[in-house]
């Protein structure tokens, strides 16, 4: 069982961020102990490419 993703939300405005402006995502920069934990914790179910799915959501919702 994995969650995709939880967002912030208030009543009067119940719009997910998306597409923020922040960095793009750089594999080569994840720490070792924080690539072990997603690994774990945050797998691609889908195709199996991790790295793949955190660009995506980084991209998408990271700043």
């Amino acid at each position: 069982f994995t969650i995709h993703g939880l967002w912030p939300s208030n009543y009067s405005n119940p719009k997910k961020p998306s597409n923020c402006n922040g960095s793009k995502f750089e594999d080569r920069k994840v720490y070792p102990q924080l690539r072990k934990d997603l690994k774990k914790s945050w797998p691609d179910v889908e195709s199996g490419n991790d790295t793949r799915f955190w660009e995506g959501e980084w991209n998408k919702h990271g700043t």
